[in-house]
């Protein structure tokens, strides 16, 4: 094997190895979104009920007018919360993540296909051409997907160290 055709070896097993680091990381960011969805959706709506029903009890019971503005003061709040949430739209930027984790990973295999099993079957134009084409492939997905953090980048990476995903 001659030192060009271990070059282009060695660029699919980058290309893989960065699919599978910013794959993960996608993944990771929709997980964490995932979980703070969890939390800003039914909160407000939890509070909000509880706000209500004391309303309710405070007015039947005929309570301070103070007992039930600060309860409606609760409930206006809560829905504040759940009108910002609305406007931020978590759900999307989860299947955007989650959906640029599958593309990553797509070509994380694709790359590692092309040199462990289809390169002794081309040519070194027609491998060049193909190891180009996953480069591009590559550039192209981090171009058009979502912006990750150095944080979850760093996570990322220690979970697939450690083999603990």
């Amino acid at each position: 094997m001659n030192d060009d055709r271990k070059k282009l070896i060695e660029e699919c097993k980058r290309i893989e190895k960065d699919s599978h680091y910013t794959a993960e990381t996608h993944f990771l960011i929709a997980q964490k979104l995932t979980r703070k969805n969890m939390i800003i959706k039914y909160i407000p709506t939890v509070v909000s009920f509880v706000s209500q029903a004391v309303l309710v009890y405070a007015i039947i019971s005929k309570r301070d007018i103070i007992f039930q503005l600060l309860s409606l003061l609760i409930s206006v709040g809560s829905t504040a919360v759940s009108f910002f949430n609305l406007l931020n739209d978590t759900d999307k930027k989860i299947k955007e993540h989650e959906f640029a984790g599958k593309m990553f990973t797509a070509l994380k295999h694709e790359a590692r296909s092309l040199y462990q099993t289809f390169e002794p079957f081309l040519d070194e134009q027609a491998f060049l051409r193909e190891v180009y084409a996953l480069r591009e492939k590559y550039n192209l997905l981090v171009k058009s997907t979502p912006i990750t953090d150095n944080k979850s980048y760093e996570e990322a990476r220690c979970r697939i160290r450690s083999e603990n995903y």
